[in-house]
């Protein structure tokens, strides 16, 4: 697999958890820490025996990538990007 897609997609990763933070805010805390720890462990598992290969590595650094910047980014996040609908009387 060419280096360019496996940075395309972890950069696809990384954008998408970064506008989840901008358009929705932050979470609860609880929300943050349990993406974070998810990171952890889906980065820390060893490759399951029938799914090893460059595919699955992609896939779990996106998992890893999406989950590990949404959890942490949620620390220096205060307010999202949130619509608000104004009604006249």
């Amino acid at each position: 697999m060419s280096s360019i897609y496996v940075l395309l997609a972890y950069a696809v990763a990384f954008g998408l958890a970064s506008f989840l933070l901008y358009w929705f805010g932050h979470a609860k805390w609880y929300w943050h820490g349990l993406a974070v720890a998810l990171s952890m462990a889906v980065g820390l598992m060893p490759p399951l025996d029938g799914l090893r290969g460059p595919v699955y590595d992609m896939c779990v650094g996106c998992v890893f990538i999406l989950s590990f910047t949404w959890g942490a980014g949620g620390a220096f996040v205060s307010e999202g990007h949130r619509h608000h609908i104004h009604h006249h009387a």
